[in-house]
């Protein structure tokens, strides 16, 4: 339990905007994607290098995320126990700016927000070869910076991904090279013996809070998804669920310097996602439950003819679907694509209901 610190400093009241939260055929994506945004302050300076600001494929619900120190800081001022009230003004202005700031504040405790956690701002515990999972280490906070932590509250079991070994070995590789972010949906935990939601250190300089995790994700450097959390009320990939209307999703593509591709070379990537559909379909009958993220290494050869399509990397532990998927890949072609360009192609393999 974390032991709260007030200052005893006067802060100006911010003006909060609390969105809807919006929801969508699957719970768990619309949880993961649509939370109750994250109140914004008016005049408060911007973070000048938040993980989003460094990484704009993240910014998707920019104002519904904790992706820096500088906006923990500004959620915990809402939530802060302060009076805060103006002495010149009347008994009644200061009795309806207090309840205003009640107010505020419930509908922030109330709200679900999404924390982007940089690859130095959390650690896994080792790899556990008996459950198959990769765990996020419950000893340690997620880091948003210097001056804020979240702080979860254990739980069994703990957040962590079902991945095969050479799945984990090579997200714990993009994680040492910078390019894993963690991506976690969460409420405020509750208390009733703590009167504030943060604790505040250093005279108000530092911030912690206590969260209860609803869903884990972790994401490369554009923003696409290569793993989701196993456990939490919005747990995706579990085995235990099984797949209904199956899917295959392909998602924006792009050559392996980073450039954007044409339209027209999206859509074939859109065409040839439904053509690894029976792939899929087929594995599901041995394995009813299974999801999961195949990124796909390509490189066009002469008239735009895929030469040679390899797995990057793949979260799906499946082998014969993996195989059948680059035995279709090996038949794409792809018109307006400059001879020699390697692509990168994530596809992401899921129910219609997820």
């Amino acid at each position: 339990m974390i032991d709260s610190a007030m200052t005893t400093s006067t802060h100006a009241f911010y003006t909060i905007i609390i969105g809807v939260f919006l929801t969508s055929s699957c719970a768990s994506t619309a949880a993961i994607e649509n939370p109750d945004p994250l109140p914004r302050m008016e005049g408060t300076e911007t973070p000048s290098r938040s993980l989003a600001d460094q990484n704009p494929a993240l910014k998707k619900n920019s104002s519904n995320t904790l992706d820096s120190a500088e906006s923990l800081l500004r959620l915990c001022e809402i939530l802060r126990e302060t009076d805060g009230s103006d002495e010149n003004s009347s008994v009644v202005a200061q009795e309806r700016a207090r309840e205003t700031r009640a107010r505020k504040k419930d509908e922030a405790l109330a709200g679900r927000y999404i924390a982007l956690v940089s690859p130095l701002g959390f650690t896994f515990r080792p790899y556990d070869l008996d459950t198959r999972r990769l765990v996020l280490d419950p000893a340690r906070a997620l880091v948003l910076g210097d001056g804020g932590e979240l702080i979860p509250v254990l739980q069994e079991p703990f957040p962590g991904f079902a991945v095969g070994p050479e799945f984990a070995d090579r997200l714990l590789g993009q994680k040492a090279a910078g390019r894993l972010t963690l991506r976690v949906l969460f409420r405020i935990a509750g208390s009733q013996l703590r009167k504030n939601a943060c604790a505040w250190i250093s005279g108000g300089r530092f911030v912690r809070m206590e969260i209860d995790i609803l869903s884990t994700a972790l994401l490369a450097g554009d923003g696409t998804v290569l793993a989701r959390g196993d456990t939490g009320d919005y747990a995706d990939g579990s085995l235990a669920t099984m797949v209904k209307q199956p899917k295959v999703i392909a998602q924006k593509a792009r050559s392996t310097e980073g450039g954007d591709l044409a339209a027209g070379t999206q859509e074939a990537f859109t065409k040839f996602a439904d053509k690894t559909l029976p792939c899929y379909e087929t594995a599901l009958r041995s394995q009813p439950g299974l999801r999961g993220t195949l990124v796909l290494g390509l490189r066009v050869g002469g008239s735009g003819q895929v030469e040679a399509p390899y797995a990057e990397m793949s979260s799906l532990g499946n082998d014969p679907l993996v195989r059948c998927v680059l035995g279709k890949a090996a038949q794409l072609k792809l018109v307006g694509v400059a001879t020699g360009t390697r692509l990168s192609l994530s596809l992401l393999f899921s129910g219609k209901e997820d």
